[in-house]
């Protein structure tokens, strides 16, 4: 039943996105058949762009850009090209399979479709004073290089090569006893879902490799 309400979330989204993205406008039926597919997600996802609080920073000359959404109390950080969020709804319902988007993602998304989100152009050397204003967030942890990100990635898939669907905490507790870097489950899980390779899945919790 869950993966059936992922599977019609997911197709009604994608029509509807697709149509907004040519229109640049969002019709009332289409806002009834959003309310009726997702809930309050959605009417929160809208209302959170009526009111101006999904962002775009774009940092010249290098063309960097860094989507937020700003939230009840907290502010969000968003990776497009991976459907990933930084809040709660993303770790535990996203990841678990239980939903295809949280409402920043749908706002996000949304927002990106319609054009009406908030650009902030910034110099170059103030990349890394937004990126630390997100790392204070409990939910957004340091920075990784790039080779530790990869030597995680590559540790995780050997562990999952030999045990198959295990929780993020057995993979985290594994992870220590082999390499050094402190990770909370949050982190490695976004590290894990934000893989270009897409090497691994997630199920009702427990992680496995992904099916070439």
């Amino acid at each position: 039943m869950i993966l059936l309400t992922i599977k019609s979330e997911k197709k009604v989204f994608q029509e509807i996105y697709r149509k907004v993205t040519k229109t640049k406008n969002i019709t009332e039926k289409q806002k009834k058949r959003m309310m009726k597919t997702f809930g309050t997600r959605f009417e929160k996802a809208y209302q959170t762009i009526l009111d101006r609080k999904v962002k775009k920073y774009i940092f010249k000359p290098s063309e960097k850009q860094v989507w937020i959404v700003i939230g009840k109390g907290n502010i969000y950080q968003i990776l497009p090209s991976v459907n990933f969020c930084s809040c709660n709804d993303f770790y535990f319902r996203v990841i678990g399979q239980e939903i295809f988007l949280c409402k920043h993602l749908i706002a996000q998304k949304l927002a990106d479709a319609l054009e009406k989100y908030v650009v902030i152009v910034k110099n170059e050397k103030e990349f890394e004073s937004l990126m630390m204003k997100l790392r204070e967030s409990p939910r957004i942890k340091r920075i990784l290089s790039i080779e530790e990100l990869e030597n995680i990635r590559k540790i995780t898939s050997e562990i999952l090569s030999k045990e198959k669907q295990i929780s993020i905490t057995q993979i985290r507790n594994k992870l220590k006893k082999v390499n050094s870097t402190t990770l909370t489950t949050r982190h490695l899980t976004a590290i894990l879902v934000a893989d270009k390779k897409k090497r691994f899945h997630c199920l009702k919790g427990l992680w496995s490799l992904a099916e070439e």
